[in-house]
């Protein structure tokens, strides 16, 4: 799937468009093909022939086929599940800048047509006038891109495409902020208190541009680190789920081991018992007399 030029990791479907609306297009292109179609004839007729002298021969090429059958299901149902997941994950980041998804489909051996490509269209202009909405239209474009499980090498280039708009509307934010000082105050001398002195208009202005860049780095490490920190939540918890996974395959395999040994401990008491049995019938008879001390 690609959003605004995004892909998943079925196919990459070429460079960053520079339109306004792009579209975030998932996999191959798919060509649906009959053969599947005509495989399952193929299967019918053949199942339809047992009742002739080679039926044996027949059967078991079509249990073979069938098999070959199941296992193209299986694939196909696999892939659309990962490609409408894909194309759900893009959609519900993308929120209003979204649009439908739209599938390509092949169609199964048992007739069912599976999406295998997927396509979700996506706003990617900025907001004309307002760089402030324009930030957080490419923040969220961001999120969108990198919303699957899998983002795709087209993905993460409408990632980093969106990271510069937002750099780009921080930047216009700050000349506009610096536009409005400087017209308010031009070129009078203002007294700053942190450097005991009087300081040029523009020196305070350039100040505090500077901090407020800075407080914009600032944001945007910690929105990083945020980021990093899920993602390691994510991968402690995935870990923590395998080592319980692991811990009760132990505990399963050990229950059946200890159920394997009381089974061998009754069957030993059971053949000790019959040679008991066997023994004293033995003696009985008279077998085992000159054996006795």
């Amino acid at each position: 799937m690609q959003i605004n030029g995004f892909s998943n990791t079925f196919n990459l479907m070429g460079g960053l468009p520079a339109r306004p609306n792009d579209s975030l297009q998932q996999p191959t292109s798919v060509v649906e093909t009959s053969s599947p179609v005509s495989v399952q004839a193929d299967a019918g007729r053949r199942v339809a022939a047992t009742s002739s002298s080679d039926s044996p021969n027949r059967s078991a090429a079509a249990g073979q086929q069938n098999e070959a059958e199941l296992a193209i299901i299986r694939e196909l149902a696999a892939r659309d599940r990962e490609v409408r997941q894909h194309e759900m994950a893009h959609q519900m980041a993308g929120g209003q800048y979204t649009g439908a998804a739209t599938y390509t489909f092949e169609r199964g051996p048992d007739g069912v047509m599976y999406a295998v490509g997927g396509e979700v269209s996506i706003d990617t202009s900025p907001v004309a006038g307002d760089p402030e909405a324009t930030l957080q239209k490419a923040q969220t474009i961001e999120r969108a891109a990198l919303a699957p499980a899998d983002p795709s090498p087209q993905d993460l280039k409408v990632a980093a495409s969106a990271r510069a708009m937002a750099n780009e509307a921080r930047a216009e934010l700050l000349r506009e902020e610096r536009e409005s000082l400087e017209s308010e105050a031009s070129s009078e001398v203002l007294a700053d208190p942190l450097l005991g002195d009087e300081s040029p208009v523009s020196e305070i202005i350039e100040r505090e541009a500077q901090e407020r860049a800075q407080r914009l780095e600032l944001q945007e490490a910690e929105r990083l680190a945020a980021e990093k920190r899920t993602e390691l939540d994510e991968a402690e918890q995935a870990r923590q789920e395998r080592r319980e996974a692991i811990a009760e395959e132990i505990q399963q395999r050990r229950e059946r081991q200890a159920e394997a040994m009381r089974e061998f401990a009754r069957d030993l008491a059971e053949i000790q018992a019959q040679l008991r049995e066997l023994n004293k019938r033995l003696v009985e008879t008279g077998a085992l007399q000159g054996a006795i001390v």
